[in-house]
């Protein structure tokens, strides 16, 4: 004796583009209530939602960065265009935002260090808030929204906005440096939060630099030169 499979008490209740938006949770109310008592329809929607998870995978995955890319990234190392493209990619793929985390928290756990300033004898400098903010907020993004404050610290000008990231309730903090002499030949942001390294990133050779997706807190702020390691010790990303 075979098996028959399932046919639909009234083909008519809906069509196979409401079974598709069933699997999206979209489809209108009369056919979502008609799908909810066919077992045929039920059985299309759930293989449209299997066939459109795995469709999903695959274009995520087509258009995702090497996972060794998203490790140098982690790791701070990867070229500042490459790392600002990758950032924006970021804030729309959450597979390779969570293997972003992953990374980062792999790299944490390794290094189990203090701040880079500890580590290197650099000289520490405490960046002061200025006012009026500097005329070098000019194009940073963020800077229209009055989340951004201008910091000196020696010869050195830093400029930091604070804003919500496209998606999602976590922020973006954005970095713009100026330095009064020729600027430093290597930098690297490091962001902290209760003692602990949240993220790392390299500074641009235009000074700017950006933290793509960080939760709500209140963090410090390393900026790694040279021949110095300047502190800004409260970016408050909490209100943003």
């Amino acid at each position: 004796m075979t098996n028959r499979s399932p046919r639909c008490t009234d083909p008519g209740a809906s069509s196979p583009e409401d079974r598709i938006a069933q699997a999206r949770g979209e489809a209108p109310a009369a056919a979502a209530g008609h799908i909810a008592a066919c077992v045929a329809c039920q059985a299309d929607a759930v293989e449209q939602a299997r066939l459109g998870a795995l469709l999903g995978a695959a274009l995520f995955r087509h258009a995702c960065p090497p996972t060794h890319e998203i490790g140098e990234y982690a790791l701070g190392v990867l070229a500042p265009e490459a790392a600002q493209q990758l950032a924006t990619h970021l804030l729309d793929c959450p597979r390779c935002a969570l293997e972003r985390r992953t990374f980062a928290d792999f790299f944490k756990e390794e290094a189990a260090a203090p701040a880079i300033g500890l580590l290197t004898g650099l000289r520490r400098l405490l960046a002061v808030p200025l006012q009026p903010r500097s005329p070098a907020l000019t194009g940073l993004r963020g800077a229209d929204s009055g989340s951004s404050t201008t910091y000196a610290a020696g010869d050195l000008r830093l400029t930091i906005s604070v804003e919500r990231a496209p998606r999602g309730g976590n922020r973006l903090i954005a970095g713009l440096v100026e330095l009064d002499v020729e600027p430093a030949r290597t930098a690297l942001a490091s962001l902290y939060a209760d003692g602990r390294l949240v993220e790392t990133e390299p500074v641009d050779d235009l000074g700017s630099f950006s933290f793509a997706d960080v939760p709500p807190a209140r963090y410090v702020l390393e900026l790694a030169l040279d021949d110095a390691l300047v502190v800004v010790e409260d970016v408050n990303a909490q209100q943003a």
